[in-house]
């Protein structure tokens, strides 16, 4: 047996599981632990980092940026991504199944990482739950369908 076949083999085994299991898990906010993208409480200061540094369109060039700069950046750019990849995903899903929320197309990421913000501000009492949840909630509650 080669090598090759021995990780396939491998790398089938440990994936199979794992991936059969956790599409049959429904998933309850208040009984997880671990969640990939963290919780609302990890998500907020990088949409507040994100809203500090300005919008994507926005270009600031630094001649020497802090070590704070560099991570408001960093953060910035987590949440920035985290909040469309969620978005995108909510938007695929609407393409086949039918949905409570409507994401205007002429929607950008300026106003998707603002609305995301201020939903998690007004809820502190719901930053426990998964990161992903609350981009949810946070489009339901901004753009319901009428």
């Amino acid at each position: 047996m080669n090598s090759k076949s021995v990780l396939a083999g491998f790398a089938f085994l440990l994936v199979t599981p794992f991936g059969q299991h956790s599409l049959q898990v429904k998933r309850d906010p208040n009984s997880m632990i671990a969640f990939h993208g963290g919780t609302g409480s990890q998500l907020l200061p990088s949409c507040q980092a994100a809203l500090k540094i300005g919008t994507g369109g926005n270009k600031t060039i630094m001649i020497k940026p802090t070590a704070t700069d560099i991570q408001d950046a960093v953060d910035g750019s987590f949440c920035r991504g985290y909040v469309l990849g969620v978005v995108d995903a909510l938007i695929a899903t609407s393409a086949t199944t039918e949905t409570a929320y409507c994401i205007p197309t002429n929607t950008d990421s300026d106003q998707l990482v603002r609305v995301v913000a201020k939903y998690l501000n007004d809820n502190p009492a719901k930053l426990n739950e998964p990161a992903d949840l609350l981009v949810t909630k946070s489009m339901l509650d901004a753009f319901p369908c009428k």
